[in-house]
Order: structure tokens, then C-alpha cells, then sequence
């Protein structure tokens, strides 16, 4: 967990090397699904939901008053903060375990709107994707401690602007785990099985953008 605080204190810093008086924030707050059956530790029994609840937390700087360029003005970057309850069932019964996933990651994103210089308006488009620290947690678990994972995502996010200040957002975000020492469940992996995990979040929540 400290490592998550840690990752974000640098890409907070980091988005503040660059910021201006005029500089274009856009705040993200989702709540959705996680769709796709997890990775769970090999011979445990377990099985994953194939949907849960997620959330997400997104502050993005974009680029626009560093350059006149409407290409690179449509750049920016992006602290994202993730949450996902994982569901594991015992096979043939109704018992159940429960895993938190708190990622966090640092991102770029792409305003597809003004790189190619669309007209989509009071629609947006924005492509996002970059890699970060995740921390996987079961107060059940025989594991000695949490888990620390790596986790890659890329997604996109379509909007509605209802102002020049608030949007309706979707977002659909793919999303992978490297390095998993433990199932999902929080049991011991096999050393055969490969500690990969990969799943899909879909959320609907606002955007607040700041300029």
C-alpha cells in the first residue's frame, strides 16, 4: 500500500512540473462492472464472478495551453485510481471469499475529438493507457501479506457535456495483471500456473473539468 501512495505523490508532482494558470484538468469519478472471470490460484477450487463492482477516480492535465497545436493540445496525462471487489465461490457450494483490488496508474490520454479535428460536439472521445502498481488484499487469506501486482490498462472513454463544465462519462477499460504471486482468492499459486490476470471494467459516472 505504500507503494500506491508513493506512485501517486510522484505523478501528482510530476502533472504540477507542467501546470499553468490556464491549464485544462478534467476530474473522473465512475462506479460499474468488472466483467470476465479472474485468475485464481491453481487446484484451489475457487472460481471468480464473471461480473463484480468496480470504481475509478481520474484526474487528468491536458496539454492544451503548453502548445498552439490542436494535435498536441489534444495530449495530455493522467492519474487514475482504481477499485475491484473480486467474488470467489468454492466450486459446488455457496461458500465465498472476497478480494479488494486498489490499483493505481499513471496514463496518457488522447482527446480523439481534437487530434483529428472532429466536430463532435456536445459528444467527446477520449483514449487513455499507461501502466502502474496494484495491491490485492482478503482478510481470509492464509497469505502473509498483501499482494503487489503490476497492472497495464488502455481503454476509452466516451462523454456527453451537459456545460462547459460537466459530462455524463462512460469508460471501458482493458485491463492487466503481471506478476501475481497469489490466485485472486489469495491462495498460494502454483509454480506452473502463469501469474497473469486480465479483465474488462465498464463504469458510467461525470466529468468535471476545470480551466
Amino acid at each position: 500500500m505504500k507503494k500506491c501512495i508513493l506512485f501517486s505523490v510522484v505523478i501528482v508532482m510530476a502533472l504540477g512540473l507542467f501546470a499553468q494558470d490556464k491549464a485544462s484538468y478534467l476530474i473522473d469519478l465512475n462506479f460499474g462492472g468488472r466483467l470476465l472471470k479472474m485468475k485464481t490460484s491453481a487446484g484451489s477450487g475457487y472460481e471468480t464472478a464473471t461480473a463484480d463492482l468496480c470504481g475509478g477516480l481520474g484526474i487528468t492535465y491536458m496539454l492544451s495551453d503548453l502548445t498552439e497545436s490542436d494535435m498536441l493540445g489534444s495530449l495530455g496525462v493522467k492519474l487514475d485510481m482504481g477499485f475491484d471487489r473480486i467474488t470467489s465461490t468454492y466450486m459446488d457450494s455457496e461458500t465465498k471469499t472476497y478480494s479488494n483490488l486498489v490499483r493505481v496508474s499513471g496514463q496518457g490520454v488522447v482527446d480523439i475529438d481534437g487530434f483529428f479535428n472532429l466536430d463532435m460536439a456536445p459528444f467527446g472521445l477520449l483514449a487513455h493507457g499507461g501502466g502502474g502498481i496494484s495491491y490485492l488484499s482478503n482478510k481470509e487469506s492464509s497469505a502473509v501479506r498483501a499482494d503487489r501486482i503490476l497492472n497495464f490498462i488502455v481503454g476509452v472513454s466516451p462523454r456527453y457535456w451537459i456545460n462547459d463544465n460537466m459530462a455524463i462519462t462512460m469508460d471501458f477499460s482493458f485491463i492487466a495483471l503481471d506478476r501475481v504471486n497469489n490466485g485472486m482468492e489469495m491462495i498460494k499459486l502454483a509454480s506452473s500456473q502463469a501469474p497473469i490476470a486480465k479483465y474488462v471494467n465498464a463504469s458510467i459516472g461525470f466529468t468535471y473539468g476545470i480551466k
